[in-house]
């Protein structure tokens, strides 16, 4: 948190100095095979500080990560052109006062080798998945077997990736973060529970904010503020 590396929390820095005080990682752990197999499991909990909303006791934030060979069905399924490939699957549960989790982020990889591929990744064309179904989480084997695009030109590395912005919006809303939409993606990312050989936040980025420039979101940011004013003048 204190690096950025993604240099997109100096505008933020008071919200980061407070979410440090009432940071504590509460388990992590990892662990790593010969067989080419990454786990990391983490939790990180967010005490009631007197500032958040609705919060009796703390939030907690479930992080998953995993590397690992290909399934026999996977491989089948793209004609053995992942048999040499990787799976990676990252995502990120949001609960409040030890309740129900809830998914806020996911993020999977489907590598043809061992490291990212030279061609760059593409995200997954999902043709038979309707967009409010599910996206996200992950294709189902019906709907890679249907995909052409995941069948026939594996030339590069697929990913898939989603936030819920209504989960997203209970994050910031629960803590009473100064931040916008943008600012809290790049925080949670910040966190250091996956392995960056493959470019899990630009591909979340890219996923959110279409590719859109900096100065195109730059104009987004503005235009939202300028509706907020207006509204406010009303």
């Amino acid at each position: 948190l204190d690096a950025d590396p993604m240099e997109e929390l100096a505008n933020v820095k008071l919200q980061v100095s407070r979410i440090k005080n009432i940071m504590e990682v509460v388990s992590c752990s990892r662990t790593v095979t010969d067989e080419g197999q990454c786990l990391i499991d983490a939790v990180v909990e967010l005490k009631s500080d007197g500032s958040m909303k609705g919060v009796k006791s703390n939030i907690q934030l479930t992080f998953h990560y995993e590397r690992r060979p290909p399934t026999f069905e996977e491989d089948q399924m793209t004609k053995g052109k992942m048999e040499a490939g990787t799976h990676v699957l990252y995502w990120l549960d949001l609960s409040r006062d030890y309740g129900e989790r809830e998914r806020l982020l996911t993020i999977e990889v489907w590598a043809i080798g061992q490291s990212p591929s030279m061609e760059q990744a593409q995200p997954l064309e999902m043709d038979a998945m309707d967009e409010e179904d599910e996206v996200g989480r992950g294709p189902t084997d019906k709907d890679k077997s249907e995909s052409a695009t995941y069948k026939d030109s594996v030339l590069c590395d697929k990913f898939a990736a989603y936030v819920d912005p209504d989960v997203l919006e209970n994050l910031l809303e629960w803590t009473n973060l100064d931040m916008d939409h943008g600012a809290s993606i790049f925080l949670l990312m910040t966190f250091p529970f996956y392995e960056h050989e493959w470019d899990l936040a630009g591909f979340l980025i890219d996923t959110v904010f279409g590719g859109e420039s900096d100065e195109e979101l730059e104009e987004d940011k503005s235009d939202g503020d300028l509706e907020e004013d207006e509204m406010s003048e009303e």
